[in-house]
């Protein structure tokens, strides 16, 4: 079984404030790595504290994971394309260039 890696969206999703640095210093945790990367959800549990909270970030995790990530294809944003773009909305309202 792999671990669970929480981020900090986690951390948002969860309403947890994110200067949670004391929190990390006190516990020994390296604040710039969990911004960075995350950290391993047994990392979190090895703390034995907040065991309500790390619930919640665990689940957020897993609901993240789970969620299909948007792909986008066959478009690149331009300024000609934008251009393109606000011609025709303007056109579609009988608005001047």
């Amino acid at each position: 079984m792999t671990d669970i890696t929480i981020t900090l969206k986690d951390f948002r999703a969860c309403g947890v404030c994110t200067h949670s640095k004391h929190w990390f210093t006190q516990h020994g945790l390296d604040w710039r790595a969990f911004v960075s990367q995350g950290l391993p959800l047994s990392t979190f549990r090895a703390t034995g504290d907040q065991e309500t909270l790390i619930d919640r970030l665990e689940l957020a995790a897993r609901k993240r994971l789970a969620t299909p990530k948007r792909q986008v294809t066959g478009y690149k944003h331009t300024k000609e394309s934008h251009a393109k773009l606000l011609k025709s909305i303007r056109a579609s309202k009988g608005l001047a260039d």
